[in-house]
């Protein structure tokens, strides 16, 4: 089903369904990444599914505002994304001070920080990113043959139809997320915080995890969940000529992903990765 065949009310309330789910999937990782103490959760339910919301103002404005301009983004982004673009990204990263920087000092306030205007930014290190990719999908062999799948406008019960499968995808994503075998729970400095970053998509750029755009890569990506391995987010530097000899640049450690979980909402047209990135580990010698 094309998004753009449907009315502005039809949109409205597909937005409002995919923020609603993406903000409990959203403060469902900050309760698993330990950030904050269990006390400043309450338990709720979405979809039939428990999940748990932070209770602070400050978090809950800071994630629902940042998801009001994110997923227009996103899911204009899953329609309009081509084998050779980049899709827009929701990323959720966790960020800590070292302690030779000050990582260990007392602060004055709880939540330490909500992912807003950062004093931090500057010396904070990134621990860990979630990363939302939506990808339009090319080819759906899920809709019955003769399916509704043009510009025509859509029928409420038609609507109503994607709006249950959404709502449905999202509360499976969620129960999918609390099976994970995420990285085990960090012990936080009290000057660490969390941010989210929308990365919006380039007609023209050429990035290096340009294949997971496609069906092919899909696949590539659902196949490496499945075996657990870990895939490089960018290819080995290009061989410089020093002295007139062609030499490899020493390789930096770089940051590496993993593809975590996927989910497929066919009646809207796209599908979502959802990958774990972890920074390079530092050299301790």
């Amino acid at each position: 089903m094309n998004m753009e065949s449907l009315s502005e009310q039809q949109r409205v309330q597909v937005v409002e369904m995919a923020q609603s789910g993406l903000e409990m999937v959203l403060h469902l990782m900050l309760y698993q990444s330990g950030l904050y103490p269990k006390s400043g959760y309450m338990k709720t339910k979405y979809g039939g599914a428990h999940c748990w919301v932070h209770r602070m103002p400050d978090v809950v404005s800071y994630i629902g505002e940042t998801l009001q301009t994110a997923v227009p983004a996103l899911l204009s982004s899953s329609q309009n994304t081509t084998t050779t673009n980049h899709p827009t990204t929701l990323s959720l990263i966790f960020l800590d001070v070292p302690s030779d920087k000050g990582g260990d000092e007392p602060i004055l306030s709880f939540p330490p920080n909500n992912g807003r205007t950062n004093n931090d930014d500057d010396i904070a290190v990134p621990q860990e990113e979630y990363a939302f990719q939506l990808s339009s999908m090319l080819t759906d062999h899920s809709e019955p043959s003769g399916s509704n799948t043009n510009n025509t406008p859509k029928t409420k019960e038609e609507v109503d139809q994607m709006l249950l499968q959404l709502e449905k995808k999202m509360r499976d994503l969620m129960i999918r997320i609390l099976g994970l075998s995420i990285p085990p729970k960090r012990m936080w400095s009290p000057r660490a915080y969390f941010k989210i970053t929308l990365t919006l998509s380039s007609p023209n750029d050429a990035t290096t995890n340009a294949t997971i755009n496609n069906d092919a890569g899909l696949e590539s990506l659902d196949q490496s969940l499945q075996d657990g391995t870990w895939l490089p987010s960018e290819p080995p530097p290009p061989p410089i000529q020093v002295d007139n000899e062609s030499q490899s640049i020493e390789e930096q450690p770089r940051k590496m992903v993993r593809p975590l979980t996927s989910m497929r909402v066919p009646s809207c047209g796209f599908r979502v990765q959802l990958l774990s990135f972890v920074p390079p580990r530092e050299n301790n010698h």
